[in-house]
């Protein structure tokens, strides 16, 4: 079949082998790595492999869930590696799964390493997948993956109930606030005197606490306080002003 030259595909093939110990693996006994040069660059993962925690059993019931939603798939016409491949590895394991009942260390040396084989075709299949649907998820769930969890986005709210009052030593405000759900981190900014379009507002403590006592101010003087909270997503909003005369 005749390629465009701004394609570039991937083709492997696999070569079971044994040894006298009765160990078997498949070796991979050529490889040639080609990539769609017009693939977004951009494009998410859309399914996941999720085989690397799974027992030998419980690979092989996901291999053959997933070769018989990839077998004769149309949105996948040349996967890679290709099912027969991947039919073949599973084949292997669960024969070696079978022989490894028989508690021989050799047997299962042998099945430990079929798993092994098995999981990594799996996970290059799943990396075939998610270039091949670009970007279209219902086409990706078609291969037998399952989804892979979005990243949902992280908003930062603003600082509840601030209250500022007079504190108890000499030039100084205390503040309590209400924590923010899933914040560790709030920034305490300062202004003098009543809040208008020239106040000049000043960051005065980074805090992991709901409550301070900001130190050093103006005796008698007022000063007006907000707070934001920080986090992954960067800074959020200010919250409510809070006016009080220090001590």
């Amino acid at each position: 079949m005749e390629r465009s030259p701004s394609e570039t595909h991937v083709h492997q093939e696999f070569q079971a082998y044994g040894a006298d110990d009765g160990v078997v693996g498949v070796r991979v006994i050529e490889t040639l790595r080609i990539i769609p040069r017009s693939t977004p660059r951009n494009m998410g993962k859309l399914i996941k492999a999720d085989v690397n925690d799974l027992p030998a059993e419980a690979l092989a019931g996901k291999a053959a869930y997933i070769i018989a939603a990839m077998d004769g798939n149309l949105n996948f016409p040349d996967p890679v590696p290709s099912i027969a491949t991947v039919t073949a590895a599973h084949a292997m394991l669960v024969q070696a799964i079978e022989e490894a009942k028989s508690f021989a260390r050799s047997a299962i040396a042998a099945k430990n390493l079929a798993a092994e084989e098995l999981r990594g075709m799996l996970s290059r299949l799943a990396g075939h997948v998610n270039c091949a649907a670009r970007g279209n998820l219902e086409i990706a769930l078609s291969s037998g993956f399952l989804q892979r969890k979005q990243r949902e986005a992280v908003v930062l709210y603003s600082p509840e109930l601030l209250v500022a009052r007079t504190g108890e030593r000499n030039g100084s405000i205390d503040l309590n606030w209400r924590r923010v759900p899933g914040v560790k981190m709030y920034k305490v900014y300062r202004t003098q005197g009543e809040v208008n379009d020239e106040s000049i507002w000043e960051c005065v403590l980074t805090t992991t606490r709901t409550r301070c006592a900001i130190m050093g101010s103006e005796r008698s003087a007022y000063y007006s306080f907000r707070i934001t909270a920080l986090g992954a997503a960067g800074e959020g909003p200010a919250s409510n002003v809070s006016c009080a005369k220090a001590a």
